[in-house]
């Protein structure tokens, strides 16, 4: 009683809301109650759960009914009749229509209720109506073209003026095949449609059937013979009920298919129709092959009902009470089985709803879903009825306090802290900690890629055409690279290390699993054989290989989870998802990770953050990096106006490498993800081989290379990309105690496998600084669990201390403190001598060399040897070989021009520091724009005696400096500056990482 009432007031509301919306009321017209049951219409005869939707003049409602009885009311304004069109929410049945006369002067009668009752009938063709089976199919009518021409009351429809299809007996005038040949497997004539024939020009072309009759049948299967040659072209089944006004597709091929094969389709919607039309429609055809049709049937679907009863009902999360989608009902006697789905226009529905069908009596049901604690339950099943039944399923629910660790220790000591797992949900949760390189992406700052820019890039570049020409169409780049900060072609990155042929088909995605090079070989682009085939990195064939073949239209590029040990690839088609696979028993799991609006459009490039235990994925058609969860979630996306064909991720560094399917300058782009995507480097691979479509998938093995395949050549190469290697999860300067656990429900039981345990359950984690040298490292901790909702990840924050530097205390007190262990951290400043950093001491031209050189290449990139171009500096000096770095660089030419000198213990001035931070950001040749007089220290328009307006401007306008003084402003120009604030603006120029308090 409470459900029926509960349903009852959601239906007035409904229809309450629909007459204010419409601008009707009772008070302008008297209403009517219509009101019926919707029931099995085909043997079953058990209540449906259906959407009723109620149109009539100036009116409109949706309802639902009550999913036990079938039972629905509504009211509606008197003095009209209204269109009803009923939809079963069980899934495979026709849908129900029918006109309601509500109160007309033709009704003798008017009784208070008006009764409209629905039988549904099942559609034969589909036949997954919960205790169907199904029949052999009755032939209704075929058409075999053996007459040699367009059957009577067939006809033929050219979209472009190109050409259309005809009935053929062989394949003259082209004759690609021998005269007189059937390719489909039928005999005599057929029909086809020859783009090769017909020449460069555009196809699309429809061949209908005449007016097929099926209003005696509730589905129908459509099965012909073909040969279908695919280039690009696209090859699809059509049905029509309204004489070719509106089609609903059956069948869509993007793939050779090649005869004689049989081909068969459910024709969807046709149930009780007469008019039904079915097309054969090719198109998207320039100079592609053929497809060609025989034999072509309409059979009459038989689907018959079994001995059953209906059960339907919600399966629920015990910790939260909302519905859970994905949930599977099995009923244990029979092992039939329902999958729980959202119903998202029935607010009294919502999440969680199943159906299924058993046996009559009691029976005993069981609800399991990944994550849960599954539950069993009985209930009397009434054959040609529905009952229902509810299940709720535990799960625990683990988190993680503090959210992120702070350790600030002295040289050679060790600092212990707890971290403490609860469990706030329902059952007990287990536990494992992964330790992951890399600080944790802030979860507060979301980029959301522009759908403007992704819908612009794709209506303005074909997919594959992405070239030189058409770049200049695409929608600018919102984070471009910084000009200077381009990698040098030959300087390291880049650089060819080894390479070995494949020896596959059609080669394209590539993970590398921490010993194994995988790379996948589609067979829907080419002559692939649907496997993922693994070889050493130097190049022999392992002979493991997994079966890709049901991981969608073809498997793309590839990415290793190192924390579960799988790998996935995405699907270019398809479902556009990521699969699963296990490298360990070579099989595809069937699991797999969806989500929007990244799975609406097939992409090319993937890869695994082990910073978030989550992916990268983007594609070339547009032109856009998404960021997501381990369920699909997009945490950040950014449009980057590259068209990416492979990504491989580096968290020490949060680097993003793009390989990019057309390059327009650089095969290789490097996106800063802790930085907003900026582009931060970019290079081409040495010997240029990825300069015109090449590129397929890339990864990156342990020792930091990148692993790209060139699709044109088969060819893997190893290339040196000038990161460090990300196999490894293990941070050596922290530990855990214990590193797995289980923690007991919220009031439950407490123990814990192995003894006993608590709800907190501590963790205590040691952060080590032995053989470590001053300066910030960020790391992380993920959890792994048994839980359906994912543990957050902690963030660690690791500060070795100068013994020259202050303790910070209170926090915040110090402002150049947290720069100072910044930059040491990113080894762009290593301190004056062991241990100390010498805040205070001013930075001299040779110190300048180090750290400019350092943060434009990298801190591992070693500098140029010296080659003596200074007077003043000599081989062997301190900083000689970074001295000749900046200049080979052009971000200096020196202190004096005649002789030529560097003056390497000079003091630096503000002024000039910012001359070589901007030049080392910005690159040599960079003019910067002319002062307008911000500072009133600094001469503007620049004198010969005090040159650096322009620059410090530039400095002041990108976020590096506010100056020395505040008012009047002044940006002391002149003044020495110290290694303290030195590492301010290194820090802010190049955004490395830094702790704030």
């Amino acid at each position: 009683m409470r459900g029926s009432r509960a349903r009852s007031l959601c239906t007035l509301a409904v229809v309450v809301l629909a007459a204010l919306v419409l601008g009707v009321s009772s008070a302008s017209a008297q209403t009517s109650i219509v009101n019926g049951v919707v029931k099995d219409g085909s043997g079953g005869g058990f209540p449906l759960y259906a959407k009723i939707v109620v149109t009539g003049p100036d009116y409109a409602a949706t309802i639902f009914n009550d999913p036990l009885s079938g039972y629905y009311s509504i009211g509606v304004p008197d003095g009209a009749t209204y269109h009803f069109v009923v939809t079963s929410q069980i899934p495979g049945y026709n849908t129900g229509v029918a006109d309601v006369p509500v109160n007309v002067p033709e009704i003798v009668n008017d009784p208070p209720g008006i009764v409209a009752n629905f039988d549904l009938k099942v559609d034969s063709g589909l036949c997954i109506a919960p205790g169907y089976t199904p029949g052999e199919p009755i032939p209704v009518w075929s058409e075999s073209f053996d007459g040699g021409e367009l059957p009577e009351g067939w006809s033929v429809v050219d979209n472009t003026g190109g050409g259309g299809w005809g009935i053929v007996n062989d394949f003259a005038p082209c004759n690609e095949l021998p005269p007189g040949t059937n390719p489909t497997g039928g005999s005599g004539a057929f029909a086809l449609i020859n783009s090769d024939c017909a020449g460069f020009v555009s196809l699309d072309t429809e061949l209908r059937t005449a007016s097929i009759d099926l209003s005696a049948w509730d589905g129908a299967i459509l099965s012909f013979n073909q040969d279908y040659f695919n280039l690009g072209d696209t090859a699809d089944v059509d049905v029509s009920t309204d004489g070719g006004k509106t089609w609903n597709n059956a069948l869509s091929q993007t793939a050779s298919d090649r005869g004689p094969t049989s081909i068969s389709a459910v024709l969807p919607g046709v149930g009780g129709q007469a008019n039904v039309t079915v097309r054969f429609h090719y198109y998207n055809a320039f100079f592609a092959w053929w497809w060609a049709v025989d034999d072509v049937a309409v059979s009459g679907a038989v689907c018959n009902p079994g001995e059953s009863g209906l059960v339907v009902g919600k399966v629920l999360d015990t910790n939260t009470g909302s519905g859970l989608n994905g949930a599977t009902v099995k009923n244990m006697p029979d092992g039939n089985s329902g999958t729980t789905h959202a119903v998202p226009e029935d607010p009294a529905m919502g999440d969680g709803f199943y159906s299924l069908a058993a046996g009559s009596g009691p029976q005993p049901f069981q609800a399991s879903k990944t994550g849960y604690q599954s539950a069993q339950l009985n209930i009397p099943v009434i054959p040609n009825s529905t009952v229902r039944l509810d299940f709720s399923l535990a799960s625990g629910w683990l988190t993680a306090d503090p959210s992120v660790m702070n350790s600030k220790i002295l040289p050679g000591t060790t600092d212990t802290q707890t971290l403490n797992i609860s469990n706030a949900g329902s059952a007990d949760g287990s536990f494992e900690i992964l330790e992951g390189k890399g600080p944790l992406t802030a979860k507060g700052v979301k980029h959301v890629a522009s759908l403007t820019d992704r819908r612009s890039a794709q209506k303005r570049i074909p997919a594959d055409k992405i070239n030189a020409k058409t770049a200049k169409n695409l929608p600018a780049n919102p984070h471009p690279p910084k000009p200077g900060y381009r990698i040098p072609q030959g300087a390291g990155p880049g650089e060819v290390i080894s390479s070995f042929d494949t020896g596959l088909g059609i080669g394209w995605g590539v993970s590398f699993d921490t010993s194994r090079v995988w790379i996948s070989n589609p067979s829907y682009i080419g002559p692939g054989d649907d496997m993922n085939h693994s070889f050493t990195p130097d190049g022999t064939d392992t002979g493991a290989t997994i079966a890709i073949g049901g991981a969608g239209l073809w498997m793309g590029d590839e990415a290793f989870d190192t924390a579960t040990g799988m790998l996935w690839g995405v699907n270019v088609g398809g479902d556009d998802c990521i699969s699963e696979m296990d490298p360990n028993n070579l099989v595809l799991t069937g699991n797999e990770i969806c989500g929007s609006p990244w799975t609406n459009i097939s992409q090319r490039g993937l890869a695994y953050d082990a910073v978030n235990d989550g992916f990268f994925i983007g594609g070339w058609n547009e032109f856009t990096v998404y960021h997501i969860d381990n369920t699909g979630a997009v945490l950040d996306s950014q449009f980057v106006g590259l068209g990416i064909s492979g990504l491989a991720f580096f968290p020490d560094t949060g680097h993003l490498f793009v390989q990019v399917s057309d390059p327009v300058d650089f095969s290789i782009h490097i996106l800063d993800v802790n930085n907003g995507y900026n582009e931060v480097g970019s290079f081409n691979v040495s010997d240029g081989a990825f300069d015109d479509h090449g590129g397929a998938g890339m990864d990156s093995d342990c020792d930091g290379n990148l692993l790209i395949l060139n699709q044109f050549q088969q060819k893997l190469f190893i290339v040196a990309s000038g990161e460090s290697g990300s196999c490894s999860s293990d941070i050596p300067w922290v530990s855990e105690d214990p590193t797995e656990g289980t923690v007991p429900a919220a009031g439950g039981a407490r123990h814990v496998a192995g003894g006993g345990g608590s709800n907190p359950f501590p963790v205590a984690v040691t952060f080590d600084s032995a053989n470590l040298l001053p300066g910030l490292r960020q790391a992380h901790l993920g959890f792994k669990t048994d839980t359906p909702n994912p543990m957050a990840g902690v963030g660690l924050n690791f500060t070795v201390r100068f013994m020259d530097v202050l303790e910070d205390n209170p926090p915040g007190t110090d402002t150049f403190e947290p720069y100072i262990y910044a930059a040491a951290g990113a080894n762009i400043m290593h301190g004056c001598s062991f241990f100390n950093f010498c805040p205070h001491d001013n930075v001299t031209r040779a110190d300048m060399a180090g750290y400019i050189f350092r943060s434009v290449h990298g801190p591992f990139t070693p500098p140029p040897v010296y080659t003596g171009i200074f007077g003043d500096v000599f081989f062997g000096d301190y900083n000689a070989d970074y001295i000749q770095g900046v200049y080979d660089d052009g971000i200096t030419a020196g202190c004096q021009a005649d002789p030529l000198l560097y003056c390497p213990d000079q003091s630096i001035p503000r002024g000039q520091m910012a001359v070589f931070i901007e030049k080392g950001l910005k690159g040599a040749d960079y003019i910067p724009a002319p002062c307008s007089g911000i500072f009133t220290d600094v001469a503007c328009p620049p004198t010969p005696s005090d040159p650096y307006g322009d620059w410090v401007e530039l400095l002041f306008n990108d976020g590096i400096t506010t100056g020395c003084q505040v008012n009047p402003a002044k940006f002391c120009p002149l003044t020495p500056i110290p290694n303290e604030q030195m590492a301010v603006f290194i820090v802010k120029a190049w955004g490395f990482p830094v702790v704030l308090p």
